[in-house]
Protein backbone atom coordinates (compact mmCIF):
# COMPACT_ATOMS: atom_id res chain seq x y z
CA UNK A 1 0.00 0.00 0.00
CA UNK A 2 1.10 3.44 -0.95
CA UNK A 3 -0.39 6.61 0.10
CA UNK A 4 -1.32 8.15 -3.06
CA UNK A 5 -0.48 12.11 -0.83
CA UNK A 6 2.70 10.70 -0.09
CA UNK A 7 3.80 9.90 -3.25
CA UNK A 8 2.91 13.08 -4.77
CA UNK A 9 4.49 15.01 -2.55
CA UNK A 10 7.63 13.16 -2.81
CA UNK A 11 6.57 13.65 -6.95
CA UNK A 12 6.00 17.46 -6.24
CA UNK A 13 9.47 17.95 -3.92
CA UNK A 14 11.59 16.02 -6.43
CA UNK A 15 10.14 18.04 -9.50
CA UNK A 16 10.82 21.33 -7.60
CA UNK A 17 14.40 20.90 -7.14
CA UNK A 18 14.80 19.58 -10.65
CA UNK A 19 13.39 22.85 -11.63
CA UNK A 20 15.10 25.14 -9.49
CA UNK A 21 18.51 23.55 -11.25
CA UNK A 22 17.29 23.23 -14.61
CA UNK A 23 15.67 26.71 -14.17
CA UNK A 24 12.52 26.16 -16.58
CA UNK A 25 9.81 23.84 -15.15
CA UNK A 26 9.20 20.24 -16.48
CA UNK A 27 6.77 19.00 -18.84
CA UNK A 28 4.19 16.90 -18.65
CA UNK A 29 6.07 13.75 -19.79
CA UNK A 30 8.97 14.35 -17.42
CA UNK A 31 6.77 14.51 -14.50
CA UNK A 32 5.06 11.26 -14.62
CA UNK A 33 8.74 9.34 -15.60
CA UNK A 34 9.33 11.11 -12.33
CA UNK A 35 6.30 9.76 -10.74
CA UNK A 36 6.97 6.14 -12.14
CA UNK A 37 10.18 6.33 -11.07
CA UNK A 38 9.06 7.36 -7.34
CA UNK A 39 6.64 4.00 -7.40
CA UNK A 40 9.75 1.71 -8.23
CA UNK A 41 11.77 3.25 -5.34
CA UNK A 42 9.00 3.07 -3.01
CA UNK A 43 7.08 0.10 -3.72
CA UNK A 44 9.84 -2.52 -2.35
CA UNK A 45 9.55 -0.93 0.79
CA UNK A 46 5.70 -0.28 1.15
CA UNK A 47 3.38 -1.98 3.82
CA UNK A 48 1.31 -5.22 2.54
CA UNK A 49 -2.21 -5.72 2.88
CA UNK A 50 -2.65 -8.85 4.44
CA UNK A 51 -5.85 -10.99 5.93
CA UNK A 52 -6.86 -13.79 8.28
CA UNK A 53 -9.69 -16.20 8.48
CA UNK A 54 -9.62 -19.49 10.86
CA UNK A 55 -10.86 -22.83 8.73
CA UNK A 56 -11.40 -26.22 10.73
CA UNK A 57 -12.28 -29.49 8.46
CA UNK A 58 -14.62 -31.79 9.83
CA UNK A 59 -13.71 -34.66 7.51
CA UNK A 60 -16.01 -37.36 8.97
CA UNK A 61 -19.00 -34.87 8.30
CA UNK A 62 -17.34 -33.79 5.18
CA UNK A 63 -18.01 -29.65 6.32
CA UNK A 64 -15.43 -27.09 6.24
CA UNK A 65 -15.96 -24.48 8.26
CA UNK A 66 -14.73 -21.04 7.81
CA UNK A 67 -14.53 -17.83 10.34
CA UNK A 68 -13.98 -14.91 8.02
CA UNK A 69 -15.20 -11.45 7.50
CA UNK A 70 -17.06 -11.75 4.73
CA UNK A 71 -18.81 -14.43 2.56
CA UNK A 72 -16.39 -13.06 -0.19
CA UNK A 73 -13.40 -13.74 2.16
CA UNK A 74 -14.69 -17.22 3.21
CA UNK A 75 -14.80 -17.76 -0.84
CA UNK A 76 -11.18 -16.55 -1.23
CA UNK A 77 -9.74 -18.74 1.88
CA UNK A 78 -12.50 -21.71 0.10
CA UNK A 79 -9.97 -21.00 -3.26
CA UNK A 80 -7.28 -21.05 -1.86
CA UNK A 81 -7.98 -24.81 -0.50
CA UNK A 82 -8.94 -25.81 -3.69
CA UNK A 83 -5.78 -24.02 -5.44
CA UNK A 84 -4.27 -26.46 -2.22
CA UNK A 85 -6.11 -29.99 -3.02
CA UNK A 86 -6.38 -29.39 -7.00
CA UNK A 87 -10.44 -30.71 -6.79
CA UNK A 88 -12.41 -29.71 -4.02
CA UNK A 89 -16.19 -29.07 -4.71
CA UNK A 90 -18.16 -26.78 -2.35
CA UNK A 91 -21.89 -26.16 -1.85
CA UNK A 92 -22.38 -22.99 0.10
CA UNK A 93 -24.47 -24.38 3.31
CA UNK A 94 -28.14 -23.23 3.00
CA UNK A 95 -29.82 -22.07 6.33
CA UNK A 96 -33.04 -20.15 7.28
CA UNK A 97 -31.48 -18.20 9.27
CA UNK A 98 -28.15 -15.80 9.99
CA UNK A 99 -26.05 -17.73 12.42
CA UNK A 100 -25.55 -14.22 14.62
CA UNK A 101 -29.13 -13.02 14.48
CA UNK A 102 -31.08 -15.51 16.63
CA UNK A 103 -27.87 -16.19 19.31
CA UNK A 104 -27.82 -12.54 19.84
CA UNK A 105 -30.30 -11.73 21.29
CA UNK A 106 -31.25 -14.71 22.96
Amino acid sequence: MLPVAAVKELVEERAAEMEKASGSPLRRAEKQLLKEQVYEELLPTSLKRTGHFLMAIDIRRKWIFIDAASRKKAEEALELLRLTLVSLKVPPMATRDRPTSDAASG
